[in-house]
């Protein structure tokens, strides 16, 4: 009976220990859940603001884990390439079927050789698909983050912005350097680099021929002194827009200065560039040019020379001349001149 009070004063520290260490227990737990939580909120708030700081800079992210081919994109990367609904990206793979297939090759080597020798930055510029039928050019760069011993345990970080502004640009640059502004043909410079090809193609296939035709609209000044140089101006157009009609896909029309014009006829005979000229022609003279409700009837001269001389440069002088007696014989004619013909070697 005297142990009665002693193992009720032991059970009683007992359970106090065992409260005590309960309690520390539950506040060591919540203490770790207050640091999971706050850990949360800052690694949101991080997300946060490097999502931030990347929309900013107009930057789309992913993260490719190679070895499980996990391919990740930013909020904004999805907003930069309007996704949404269906339109996940989970793998490599998914992000390589919306690249331009002509882009695909280049985008593909680039990426290899980067992960061969990763001293180098990859980087690359390819169309990806980003609405129905609709492209972006997109400027992608890349460096691998963890390269582990275990290359498929790797991670690669990459980011991306749009640069189609700029690509749209640089083809209208190209595109103004290439062509008249006022007829949208091609311009001198175009010309002559053509004319070199065709002739350069002449002198290493004997058999192949072509024709240079220089068309010069006759009575051009008097168009402009009675009618004005909007006029002028609306019969070029009118000129420039019925030779581009009556031309083949592989040749060449071009305005190389004033009225005058020049085209390259691939493969034809001077008998045949003769009756394309003469049909040429006569849908010019047939033709008439409304401008300001003011009828303004046009011809051509027009002088054609083969591609087979001894250099490009008689080739021009040769349907120069030939133009020259197309004027000089009553205009509104089509006269064939003479090359000087190439050397046969011995």
């Amino acid at each position: 009976m005297n142990l009665l009070p002693s193992l009720l004063i032991l059970s009683l520290v007992f359970n106090v220990v065992l409260l005590f260490f309960l309690w520390l227990d539950h506040k060591n737990m919540k203490r770790k859940c207050e640091e999971l939580e706050l850990n949360g909120k800052l690694r949101e708030e991080s997300e946060s603001r490097v999502d931030i700081a990347l929309a900013g800079a107009d930057l789309g992210l992913w993260e490719w884990h190679i070895g499980s081919d996990t391919f990740k994109l930013s909020h904004y990367a999805t907003e930069i390439l309007k996704l949404e609904g269906d339109d996940v990206i989970r793998t490599s793979s998914d992000w390589k079927m919306r690249i331009h297939p002509q882009d695909l090759p280049v985008r593909t080597e680039k990426l290899q050789a980067y992960l061969k020798n990763t001293s180098e930055r990859y980087e690359c510029e390819f169309r990806i698909q980003y609405k129905q039928g609709q492209w972006l050019w997109l400027h992608e760069r890349g460096r691998l983050l963890d390269k582990n011993e275990v290359f498929d345990e790797s991670l690669m970080i990459g980011t991306f912005f749009d640069i189609t502004a700029r690509k749209e640009m640089e083809k209208e640059l190209l595109l103004l350097a290439m062509t008249d502004p006022l007829t949208g043909l091609a311009n001198r410079r175009v010309f002559q680099e053509r004319l070199h090809l065709e002739w350069s193609h002449s002198r290493r296939q004997p058999n192949y021929q072509a024709v240079i035709a220089m068309c010069d609209i006759d009575h051009f000044k008097h168009i402009n002194d009675i009618y004005g140089h909007d006029a002028g101006d609306a019969v070029l157009k009118y000129f420039a827009d019925t030779l581009s009609r009556c031309i083949r896909e592989n040749d060449l029309a071009a305005r190389i200065g004033g009225e005058e014009f020049a085209v390259i006829l691939q493969d034809d005979r001077l008998s045949e560039a003769r009756a394309w000229a003469e049909r040429f022609r006569t849908q010019i003279a047939s033709g008439v040019v409304i401008h300001r409700k003011v009828k303004i009837q046009i011809t051509v001269s027009i002088g054609l020379a083969s591609i087979d001389a001894e250099e490009p440069d008689l080739v021009l002088k040769a349907a120069d001349n030939a133009l020259y007696r197309a004027k000089h014989t009553g205009r509104n004619h089509v006269v064939v001149g003479m090359t000087p013909m190439v050397k046969q070697e011995s």
